[in-house]
Parts: C-alpha cells; structure tokens; sequence
C-alpha cells in the first residue's frame, strides 16, 4: 500500500464507485430500518437496546422486502455484530446488500464479481466445496440422498466437537481446509451442503446443495451469496429443524411471500466493506478504517447491552 494512501479516504472512494455502478445498472438505493423488532438467529444474535429494540446485524430480510417496489435494489449502511473484535472483526461496520428479482445464482455471481472488482485487483478462481468434500471423504452431496448426515458424522469424528451444529463443524472444515487455499485469490466458494445453509435454494438435480456461494479472499470471507429458496414451506420446515438458522424476521418473509407482496424468485449477495478494502490494500487489519476512531467503542458492549443514548 502507497504511504499517501489513506485507508479511511480509500474505503469512501470504494463505496462511491459501488454506489455509482449500482445506479448505472438500474438498481435503486433503499435504506432499511436499523432498529429491528425482532432478535436474529442464534448464528447473529443481535445487540439489544434498553427498550427493548434490536441493531441489524444485516439488511439482508429488510431490503428483499423492498423487491416488492423495483427489480433492483440495493443498501449501504452500518451493521452490528456480537463479534470478538480482531483483525477481522468489528463490532460495527459497513455492509452493501444487493438484491435482484428472478435472477440465478450465477447472475448474482456474475454482478458480484463486477462490483468487487471495482476494489480489489487480483485473480478469481472457482472451488466447488462439494467436490472437495468428495475427493477428501468419498461424500457425494450431488447424488446421495444421505450425504448430508454421513458428512456430519465425519466431521463429528473428525474434529471431536460433540456440542458443535452441523454449520459450526463445516465452516471449521471451510476454516481449516478452503480457506487457505484463496491465498493470492479470489476464491469463489460454491456447493455447500445444503444443511449448512438453508435459506438458499436447493441446487437443482442435485441431492444435498444450496444455492448459495462465497468469496473469499486472503483467507477472509468477503462475500455471501444466496439464490433465494422460493418455497415457504420448506423454508419454515427447515428452520424447526435447523434452529440456529432461523428467526422472526425469517417467519416474516415467508408470509410476505405468501400473501404475494414479495416475490418468491430472487438473488442477492452482501459485501463487507471493511473486509474488502482490508484485502484489497494488503493490510492486515480492518482496524484502519475505523472513522473516527476517538468515538469509537473498541471494548466489547458489556453484556450486549446498548442504551439508546449511544445511537
């Protein structure tokens, strides 16, 4: 990175070029509350105000309520996590989610690349984690109806962590085995199992895979992507099953879905702002594009909880 390169100047010109493509390509920019109603799942649990209000850890359900209105639609604003703050992490940062009406995966793939390529330089690569998944265990996701089970207990042996979900265990194989392997690349994950990540609309013809997909650069994931799964029953059937996967805002959604407000049939992706810029100038923290740091509440929250007066 150039010394006269500010971090801080270069996320906001980052933002600008994203902000000006989407606009270019017919999207519309919506903004969408930050006080939610609602907790999240139990994957991101959400802060929670002291009357009794949450912040968004994504824009993701809030903005695809809005394809109601145009096609294209797209937001950039702040997010809240419960995150260890590291060189990776942040308490609060800056997401743009992106979504688009009765479009596939690979079109959401496709536009994401475009945008990230406004930002960072290097080359892309395409992983197929089901395919890996195959030449590591002889797990077929692709045609065995079982698979999905048979994964589970392999990785339950594999890594002797009885208390882990079936998601935990494959984003510590993701960690440990894919993740490495985007050093110098923009690695697009796809093929996940399908039990991992269930918002997404199951692959067709294939047994157990998602319709969702990853980038993932230096290590650090960038980018997630879903083709939305158009059917509210097998939404709401899996997260009974599966509940660290769901919430109330999920629930919402289906009915919106249903009642024909929404329309079931849609793509869209969120980037990490921080994230992005962090790979794209070679740091090694996101630290540096903390704005106005003397304001900035580096210690954890304690207890998670957040007063008002801090907004």
């Amino acid at each position: 990175m150039s010394e006269n390169l500010n971090p801080i100047l270069y996320m906001a010109e980052v933002i600008q070029k994203l902000r000006t493509t989407l606009w270019d390509k017919d999207f519309i920019e919506i903004s969408t509350p930050i006080l939610r109603k609602h907790d999240a799942c139990a994957r991101f649990p959400r802060f929670k105000t002291e009357d009794g209000r949450y912040l968004r850890e994504a824009a993701a359900f809030a903005l695809r309520r809005n394809l109601e209105f145009f096609p294209r639609i797209f937001e950039i604003g702040p997010c809240f996590r419960k995150d260890d703050l590291d060189d990776t992490h942040l308490q609060q940062f800056t997401m743009l989610d992106v979504y688009k009406k009765g479009v596939t995966l690979e079109d959401a793939i496709e536009l994401c690349k475009q945008l990230v390529s406004l930002s960072y330089k290097g080359p892309f690569k395409n992983l197929s984690l089901a395919k890996k998944i195959m030449d590591d265990f002889e797990i077929d996701l692709f045609n065995d109806s079982s698979a999905s089970q048979k994964l589970q207990k392999i990785l339950l042996s594999k890594y002797n962590e009885p208390k882990f979900t079936f998601t935990q265990l494959v984003n510590k194989y993701i960690e440990e085995e894919v993740e490495p392997k985007s050093k110098g690349y923009c690695l697009i994950v796809t093929d996940y199992p399908i039990v991992s990540e269930i918002l997404g609309k199951p692959r067709e013809g294939a047994a157990c895979i998602a319709g969702n997909a990853e980038f993932k650069i230096e290590g650090i994931e960038v980018v997630n992507l879903y083709q939305d799964d158009p059917d509210t029953n097998r939404l709401m059937k899996h997260g009974k099953m599966y509940p660290d996967h769901h919430s109330l805002d999920n629930e919402l959604i289906c009915k919106l879905i249903d009642k024909g407000i929404v329309p079931s049939e849609s793509a869209g992706f969120g980037i990490g702002i921080e994230r992005l810029c962090r790979v794209s100038l070679g740091l090694s923290s996101v630290e540096p594009f903390i704005v106005s740091p003397e304001f900035n509440a580096k210690q954890p929250i304690i207890k998670h909880e957040l007063s008002l007066q801090a907004l």
